[in-house]
């Protein structure tokens, strides 16, 4: 007798792990971490945003002038993202079908919002960060599509003191090996606590650099890539 069905083979119980491991590229979406996240009843989130009241210096018993403050009324639509997976009631029954499927749903939706958190056209799905970024918020490179050492600090100064406390560095893990492999005059990482979360071009580690630990680092590193978010803190 052997392996082979007609020897014997037949008589071998057959194993299958029905875990599913998902193969698709994936994607890495810290947005809604670093963004504030709102459940609303409508399908649009209405907002109220002024640039703040101007005070000035004035003589004693002068007149005070008129320092009322001007608002505006953000809007931002709501959209719906959707999976469907068919099941038939047999399997239903008969596999545990939720469980197994569940975290494909779960994948699906970080994926398709990880691209439109990012750079959504607005016209039927959300308006991207990059997308929507008005000309003052952009901060380019000296020469066009080219990183320099010189460009790794340039989003941090520009970014208003009213922000600064509270920003957060994104960025696809090309740009931040990138970075972290630039090199001082001595020799030394430009950006050396970059380099500690694992993202350095040296480093074996390099697909750590989106973890949880890694995120909390950069967050206290001085930026290092181009996009930099604003979080209210009040």
């Amino acid at each position: 007798m052997s392996l082979g069905d007609p020897t014997g083979g037949f008589l071998v119980p057959t194993h299958l792990d029905p875990t599913i491991v998902v193969t698709n590229a994936g994607a890495v979406d810290p947005m809604r971490q670093l963004a504030r996240v709102e459940t609303i009843a409508s399908d649009t989130w209405n907002g109220v945003t002024s640039s703040g009241v101007v005070a000035s210096w004035d003589a004693e018993s002068s007149e005070v002038g008129d320092d009322s403050p001007t608002f505006a009324g953000p809007a931002v639509p709501a959209f719906m993202a959707r999976a469907f997976v068919a099941a038939s009631i047999e399997i239903a029954m008969d596999a545990t079908i939720g469980q197994q499927v569940a975290p494909l749903l779960a994948d699906a939706k970080t994926q398709l919002e990880a691209a439109s958190f990012v750079r959504g056209s607005g016209a039927g799905q959300p308006t991207g960060v990059v997308t929507g970024l008005p000309a003052g918020s952009k901060v380019a490179t000296a020469a066009a599509d080219t990183l320099a050492v010189a460009d790794v600090t340039k989003p941090f100064t520009a970014l208003p003191p009213r922000w600064q406390g509270n920003a957060s560095v994104m960025g696809n893990l090309a740009t931040l090996t990138a970075v972290a492999a630039f090199e001082t005059a001595g020799g030394r990482c430009a950006t050396p606590r970059l380099a500690t979360t694992g993202c350095c071009a040296s480093s074996s580690s390099s697909t750590r650099a989106w973890t949880r630990r890694a995120r909390r680092r950069l967050q206290a590193t001085i930026p290092c890539s181009f996009l930099l978010t604003r979080r209210a803190t009040g």
